[in-house]
């Protein structure tokens, strides 16, 4: 839990993560379940292969927030962040689990909400990396059944 912004030795973005893994990852499948405890956002990201000292990996994010908008986002230490898809579903709420999901195969990435597929878009930007949840804005809220499963190569 990251509830505040804590003090850096320089000044860093409001949005708190952490990593795990092998930079070798390629095709996989993050996912968890997630209780936002009070308005904000919470990330999944995906094929995350460094940050070269900027506050910002180059990886692939799947973004929800509690009003019900999710992005698909490619970050990049170099440049702002592009977004590959967004949308709108009902209001996620506060104070309720929901279950997301971010899959990785070839070219092709699928983000899930509650098991129903929000969008399928195709990068090839970033092959293979890590993983790992965070928050947009020390927003308070709790990952549970976090896990990455390794899915067959790409045909």
């Amino acid at each position: 839990m990251a509830p505040a912004e804590p003090t850096a030795w320089k000044k860093t973005g409001n949005r708190p993560f952490t990593i795990l893994g092998n930079l070798d990852w390629s095709d996989y499948r993050i996912s968890s379940d997630i209780l936002l405890e009070q308005p904000g956002a919470v990330d999944l990201m995906g094929r995350l292969t460094g940050m070269s000292g900027a506050d910002t990996p180059d990886s692939y994010v799947l973004r929800v927030s509690d009003s019900g908008s999710w992005w698909v986002l490619k970050t990049s230490t170099k440049q702002e962040d592009a977004v590959l898809a967004s949308g709108q579903v009902s209001p996620l709420g506060v104070g309720a689990w929901h279950g997301l999901s971010l899959e990785f195969l070839g070219g092709s990435l699928t983000a899930r909400l509650d098991g129903v597929a929000l969008q399928t878009v195709s990068d090839s930007s970033y092959s293979k990396g890590m993983a790992g949840p965070g928050v947009v804005g020390y927003a308070l809220a709790q990952f549970d059944n976090f896990k990455v499963d390794p899915l067959p190569p790409a045909r």
